[in-house]
């Protein structure tokens, strides 16, 4: 909605809001144009109230009902964007229904109390009046709010801590800034923003992977808060949290999942060690990870972030033993269903620090020369995750040709040597010069340069390129070398091979 500056239009409106069965009363008073549209007037309102505009609305006027069209959008809905108020209202003193969220069902009256001529010199819309702030999204709708203000009144009630931790512990629901409210409303909204509920179920899909490739946490931190959604929200149901997460953007539920941490131990913890994987700095990384152990003794990725300190000191024996004890204790942790290999791990949520602890170990295995034993936990995590969400297959392929067990390697290639893989084309090119079948191995050669051209020249003369970038080639550079890079430079006829093909020397 942008800010509409000496409109020339017959009629401006003076509006009053006000949000249904909420005491004291929360209301807004509200100036806009006639030559606006009701879908303007809806982002006029979100802006009121400070929501978020991240769930379905409408407007019931007479016997009409207009909002937003899309596919879910029921036929007797009128589009928003294509009437006026002018054209609605007729320059007339009117009273109508504004819903928001029909899951909470925010209902609110507009009641037209004024039609004058519109000002030259007004900025519209502009709010010249209200009281209170706007209630909380997602909080319920009126009784739900209100039950959470009560809550938030009274230190002693069990549910307190969950909602300070969620409503934040500035909540004032006496707070009304108008001079904030203005400066929003006469803000231009952003380009990029994005219309997620006119998105297509693919596309969702594909923002909702985007969010998982930038924090592949999400889901983990969206499960451990699962108990703590269903009280804040007064979800009764396991099938209720469920579809209230579903329903929710994948940008909205990171925030959410973030914001939502309560004060639980073992979930700070969480929160600690996986900052501490994170970390670039050896002392910083030691003392979060340090700081999870004293909350949760058995957090499993505050030792895997230790091992990293370790490495990063030159003592690979305390690293693996960090490696090795943060195995164990995840192999406590889920007990029986180790036993059972018909469960794919990668659905279930419980089993992550199990598959990062033997995935870890395993490349700590390889690095340190101690490939055969590698090779079974790497086995196992594909066996346990058929999708390998991991990329296990690559070092596992790696491992293989690393010990020449040549089948073997073959069998994985071919299994998940996809078109378009950017990684596995260069352990087949490996695979086929091992196996003695040099012309499959200069014809896949072509394929893996066209896959990555960078790989070559990384293999070949490692100094005379730039440290890898941060670029989808560069990082996927930095995944081939780690899974295959020690098997070909360990083989000096393959690399002089490569050097006569890519060099013709």
């Amino acid at each position: 909605m942008s800010p509409k500056k000496k409109q020339t239009g017959p009629n401006a409106y003076q509006v009053k809001l006000t949000v249904q069965d909420i005491d004291p009363s929360i209301w807004r008073r509200l100036l806009i144009s006639g030559e606006d549209t009701l879908a303007d007037l809806h982002d006029a309102i979100q802006i009121c109230f400070g929501w978020d505009n991240c769930h379905l609305h409408e407007f019931n006027i007479g016997k009409k009902r207009y909002g937003t069209q899309d596919e879910d959008c029921p036929p007797d809905v009128l589009d928003d964007e294509a009437y006026s108020l002018d054209q609605i209202l007729k320059g007339k003193k009117a009273k109508f229904e504004y819903v928001y969220d029909f899951g909470d069902n925010w209902r609110v009256d507009v009641v037209v109390e004024d039609v004058q001529p519109l000002d030259p010199d007004q900025l519209y819309p502009h709010c010249v009046d209200g009281s209170r702030r706007g209630p909380a999204e997602d909080s319920g709708g009126p009784w739900g709010y209100m039950s959470k203000l009560e809550t938030l009144r009274n230190p002693d009630d069990p549910d307190y801590a969950d909602i300070v931790d969620w409503m934040g512990e500035d909540w004032d629901p006496e707070h009304f800034d108008l001079q904030e409210i203005n400066a929003a409303l006469q803000s231009a909204p952003e380009e990029s923003a994005i219309d997620f509920e006119n998105l297509s179920e693919e596309e969702r899909d594909e923002m909702l992977e985007a969010m998982l490739d930038q924090d592949p946490f999400l889901e983990e931190r969206v499960a451990r808060m699962h108990d703590r959604i269903a009280t804040v929200h007064s979800l009764k149901t396991p099938e209720a949290v469920h579809d209230f997460i579903e329903a929710m953007e994948p940008e909205e539920l990171r925030e959410f999942a973030m914001k939502h941490m309560a004060n639980n131990p073992k979930d700070a913890a969480f929160e600690y060690a996986l900052l501490a994987l994170e970390a670039d700095d050896p002392a910083e990384a030691l003392q979060l990870a340090t700081s999870a152990l004293e909350l949760d003794p058995e957090n499993v990725d505050a030792r895997l972030a230790l091992s990293n300190v370790a490495l990063s000191e030159g003592d690979v024996d305390r690293a693996m033993a960090h490696l090795r004890e943060g195995h164990a204790i995840a192999a406590s942790a889920l007990g029986d269903k180790l036993a059972d290999y018909s469960l794919d791990f990668g659905d279930i949520v419980e089993t992550r620090p199990y598959m990062r602890a033997i995935y870890s170990l395993a490349n700590a295995l390889v690095a340190s020369d101690e490939t055969e034993e590698a090779v079974g936990y790497f086995r196992e995590m594909l066996d346990r995750e058929p999708n390998d969400s991991m990329g296990a297959r690559y070092s596992l392929a790696g491992a293989y040709l690393e010990l020449r067990q040549i089948p073997e390697a073959r069998a994985v290639i071919r299994e998940y040597n996809t078109d378009g893989d950017p990684i596995l084309p260069w352990a087949h090119v490996l695979e086929r010069f091992l196996a003695g079948k040099k012309k499959e191995a200069e014809a896949g050669l072509e394929e893996a340069i066209a896959a990555n051209p960078l790989m070559a020249t990384s293999l070949l003369d490692p100094e005379s390129i730039p440290d890898l970038d941060e670029s989808d080639l560069g990082l996927t550079t930095k995944m081939t070398l780690a899974s295959f890079g020690k098997a070909w430079l360990e083989n000096e006829k393959a690399i002089e091979w490569l050097a006569s093909k890519v060099y013709g020397r």
